[in-house]
């Protein structure tokens, strides 16, 4: 407890004599964006968006690359001609991939949430 008031008390007072500073630079940045987009032909699209665009793009491809798995595995499995070795490889194959598609479903759910919470708290504070 003895630690906690002086780092608290430095942080007050850091916040006290820095505070304004940091506001006026913030102020300072957005102004010359709107310039700096115009001139530069850029979008004016949030960071939440892009980020999340980023992230459903990934998860897409893993998705697409786990479907892939699941389809060589089900060749193999056709042209095993019966083979219970070639059989039981192709089974694990598909297995593996059906848990990289579940893994990329709930990586895509849990982004989503996130990037909505984030998105929802960005709008309120502007």
């Amino acid at each position: 407890m003895k630690k906690i008031v002086p780092i608290f008390a430095g942080v007050l007072v850091l916040a006290i004599v820095f505070g304004p500073q940091i506001a006026k630079a913030d102020l300072v940045l957005t102004q010359g964006l709107e310039e700096f987009t115009q001139t530069t032909g850029l979008p004016e699209t949030n960071l939440v968006t892009v980020i999340g665009n980023v992230v459903k793009v990934i998860i897409g491809f893993l998705g697409l690359v786990a479907t892939i798995i699941i389809i060589i595995g089900g060749f193999q499995w056709m042209t095993s001609g019966g083979n219970e070795e070639k059989i039981s490889n192709a089974k694990k194959l598909m297995i593996n991939g059906l848990i990289g598609l579940v893994i990329c479903l709930l990586a895509y759910a849990i982004a989503a949430f996130v990037i909505n919470i984030l998105s929802e708290k960005i709008l309120t504070t502007e």
